[in-house]
């Protein structure tokens, strides 16, 4: 967890703008070069003289600036450790404020957590654009609870946070489902005239949809006077999450009705509330008028959709129309043809995917052992077994779990107790499956031997 060193008090609630340059700053003459140069500092030199000579900037803080952009854009970590280096070397610690922010940023874009911690707690001064950066880290690298903690540290030293801060404090609430804290920023928003913010609105409404307190959220959706394709995808994904399907519906309709531009987004989170094949269709056609059919987003949850409604052959349909296929796209049609009970079609599909060059996943040795087991095709599930065992898919506790079911439907129950004794850390589905194994093969003295073993290990 970053910790605080001196804070900075604010004493207005406007937003600064970030500064430029620092006056401290050392001046390098543009279009003189170091008589010792490396290759990194004439590069970034060269990159000064340039935007200098179009006017465009005229310190070599901006140019340093530009190419961590650059960094965080590309992902490029050892790039911007270079550029670190250089900053560290050029710079007294009294100038770094503004590049200190952007390094910051440039780790966590980068996922170098640890190093945009390191650096968050050595800086002497801060500004909000700092937390913000720190924030963001945390988030983007998946801690939420620590860039809760930071915003807490924040409030207790009297930093006003901005509308970034924010916005970044309650994605990390949503993401731990902390309404108590999501709350307590309701309330700041409020007393500082940020609730007309759409950014912020917008991350209220997934805060209190993720916290299960979807009155709160309709209430925000409903009293917004300006509501962008993102608040109607959050409300539609609400829903669907929540299980309201026809309310999800309802508001795509309501979308439709107030001319909004659907999204990739939009038509992934209403096909997935589809429960009847009639509105499945009428959100096809308008995929179709989108030109959207190509994306693959939208065509795998059609393939689901179709599945899910039992129309099998519209869903191998949308699947050989696709010219971008990912792994779920694969996987979302080999478990439409087991969903479907259509077991043979399933293992060829699954030699299909081999043969077009794709390396089955967990999820597609799930779905094909599922269809090995409900059709009692033991030959086949020691195939699938095998492949699992030769690609360290085993190691995956679903799938072993999952290979304990298909050898119990194929009545198989001395490989499926090898194979329940090879878990190395079983989880509850693991002890109840192998338990409704043998109880499937009469076997009730291994059934008792079982309980007693899991008796003893809790």
């Amino acid at each position: 967890m970053a910790t605080l060193i001196r804070p900075i008090n604010f004493s207005s609630t406007s937003i600064p703008t970030p500064p430029l340059s620092r006056k401290k700053a050392h001046r390098t003459p543009l279009l003189k070069v170091p008589q010792k140069p490396t290759s990194l500092e004439e590069a970034v030199l060269s990159l000064t003289n340039k935007l200098a000579f179009s006017n465009a900037y005229k310190s070599l803080d901006e140019a340093y600036s530009l190419v961590l952009d650059h960094c965080s854009n590309r992902n490029s970590l050892s790039l911007g450790k270079q550029i670190h280096t250089h900053i560290i070397k050029r710079y007294s610690a009294d100038d770094l404020v503004f590049l200190n922010t952007k390094l910051v940023f440039m780790y966590g874009k980068c996922g170098s957590l640890l190093d945009a911690e390191e650096l968050f707690d050595e800086m002497y001064d801060r500004s909000i654009f700092t937390y913000n950066a720190m924030l963001g880290a945390y988030i983007s690298n998946g801690e939420p609870r620590k860039a809760i903690e930071l915003y807490a540290d924040m409030r207790f030293f009297d930093i006003l946070p901005d509308a970034h801060t924010c916005s970044c404090v309650l994605k990390a609430c949503a993401g731990v489902e902390d309404i108590c804290s999501g709350r307590e920023i309701h309330g700041y928003v409020i007393k500082f005239g940020l609730v007309c913010n759409e950014i912020i609105v917008n991350s209220l409404v997934s805060m209190y949809a993720r916290c299960n307190n979807i009155n709160a959220a309709e209430f925000l959706f409903a009293r917004s006077g300006r509501r962008d394709v993102v608040m109607w995808n959050l409300m539609i994904s609400a829903y669907v999450t929540l299980g309201k399907r026809k309310e999800a519906l309802r508001v795509f309709e309501e979308m439709q009705n107030a001319a909004v531009i659907p999204s990739t987004y939009t038509f992934v989170a209403a096909l997935q509330a589809c429960e009847e094949l009639f509105s499945g269709m009428q959100i096809h056609d308008l995929v179709l008028k989108y030109g959207l059919s190509s994306d693959r987003y939208v065509a795998n949850a059609l393939v689901v959709m179709y599945s899910k409604c039992s129309r099998i052959d519209d869903a191998t349909r949308v699947f050989e129309d696709m010219g971008d296929r990912d792994n779920v796209s694969w996987n979302s049609m080999l478990a439409a043809y087991v969903q479907n009970d259509l077991y043979d079609e399933s293992l060829g599909f699954f030699r299909e995917i081999i043969r077009a060059g794709q390396l089955p996943d967990e999820a597609s040795i799930i779905s094909v052992l599922s269809a090995c087991g409900r059709s009692g095709n033991l030959l086949n599930g020691l195939e699938i077994h095998a492949f699992a065992l030769k690609n360290g898919m085993e190691l995956y506790l679903q799938v072993s779990n999952t290979i304990i079911d298909m050898y119990a439907k194929c009545s198989k129950t001395s490989f499926m107790g090898s194979a329940f004794q090879r878990i190395p850390q079983k989880d509850h589905i693991s002890w109840t499956t192998i338990i409704a194994g043998y109880v499937q093969n009469f076997c009730y003295v291994k059934v008792a031997i079982i309980q007693g073993s899991a008796g003893t290990r809790d």
